[in-house]
Formats: structure tokens, sequence, C-alpha cells
């Protein structure tokens, strides 16, 4: 059984909360939407949080 989109985007925010990135994530996808209205809720998500922890990782 495939999880929904809702419960995917409640995935990454979780995985998200765990990093401390949480609002971070929240807000990057709302802008990623904003630029590009035909990007789907959850991939703007899966994007954000994509971009976030690649960025972190490469701060360290």
């Amino acid at each position: 059984m495939s999880m929904s989109n809702e419960e995917h985007i409640e995935e990454i925010l979780f995985e998200a909360a765990a990093y401390g990135i949480r609002l971070e994530v929240m807000q990057l996808a709302a802008k990623l939407r904003e630029d590009d209205n035909t990007i789907k809720k959850v991939d703007s998500f899966q994007i954000a949080y994509t971009q976030i922890t690649q960025a972190l990782e490469g701060d360290e």
C-alpha cells in the first residue's frame, strides 16, 4: 500500500523536524510553489527538504 501525498508530506516534515529544519522546509516549499505554480505540493516539500539537507551537509 502506497502513501498518500499528505502522508508523504507528513513523513518529510517528521524527518525535517529531526534535523531542526521543519519550518525552513515549509517556507521553501511554499516559495517553490509560489515561483512555479505547476509544481505538485508533495514535490515542493521533497525538493525543499533535499535542498536544505544537502546545503547543511555541505557546511560540515
